[in-house]
């Protein structure tokens, strides 16, 4: 693969939208990519129908004992409708958070099928054995936790001793996506969290911009619900091989 230089802040930034244009362009990540959509799209389908079927078999008990006839058949349908809107309303709100857990299992394949395009080669196979791994993965989920924890306290913290707690919090969440999507390739290549963390510290400026295209892409509505994560597990191997590829050269 041919070095085109390291990329800086401003290239790294682009790199989830170029993964994206990757997925949609390889055939084999396509496929990846539409399972995932088709998964959020039932998982989502599933919770708002779940809970409106609920309202229907126990909440519009309580709203037809406030009365009765065709007043009550009145309330009884806009009660359906209002808490169908809600619960809708509700999902988008919420759902994004669930995204990265509910496609976690596709995000890998497609990593691994954009690297495999990149190279024109098979990826390296993880070094991890299938219980190491689930315990690298286990064990990168609950530390990403902790810092996302100590992330929102620092954040907290800073809007009230200094106004910047946006400012703060933006530039935290773009580190912490970033150490969470660079996790595929370089999981992948055998680093520990602490390794990992190290290459984010040696290459900041184009973390950096990457995070925070993934934190802000994560604020976009319907997007953030199907193709924020494809677009940051593709580009987040895409910029590994890039980097890697220029200091090889280098």
């Amino acid at each position: 693969m041919k070095s085109g230089g390291k990329p800086g802040f401003l290239e790294g930034f682009l790199f989830p939208f170029q993964g994206l244009r990757m997925v949609l362009a390889v055939p084999a990540a396509r496929k990846v990519l539409l399972l995932s959509v088709a998964g959020n799209f039932a998982a989502m389908a599933a919770l708002v129908a779940g809970g409106w079927f609920a309202w229907i078999a126990w909440g519009s008990a309580l709203v037809r004992n406030l009365s009765g006839g065709w007043l009550g058949d009145l309330l009884v349908f806009a009660s359906a409708f209002l808490v169908l809107v809600l619960l809708a309303a509700l999902a988008f709100l919420v759902f994004p958070v669930l995204v990265p857990i509910l496609s976690g299992p596709f995000h890998e394949p497609l990593a691994k099928r954009i690297e495999a395009h990149i190279l024109g080669s098979p990826p390296p196979e993880s070094p991890f054995g299938f219980f190491q791994g689930i315990l690298h993965d286990l064990s990168v989920t609950l530390k990403l936790l902790l810092l996302e924890i100590l992330a929102l306290a620092v954040s907290g913290l800073a809007s009230f001793l200094l106004g910047s707690g946006l400012l703060v919090g933006l530039l935290l969440g773009g580190w912490l996506s970033a150490l969470s999507w660079l996790d595929f390739p370089l999981a992948r290549r055998g680093l520990s969290f602490a390794r990992e963390r190290a290459w984010v510290r040696a290459h900041f400026g184009p973390s950096m911009g990457f995070g925070l295209a993934v934190t802000l892409s994560f604020m976009v509505p319907i997007y953030n619900l199907f193709l924020a994560g494809p677009a940051a597990a593709a580009g987040a191997s895409a910029l590994y091989l890039r980097i890697s590829s220029a200091e090889e050269g280098g």
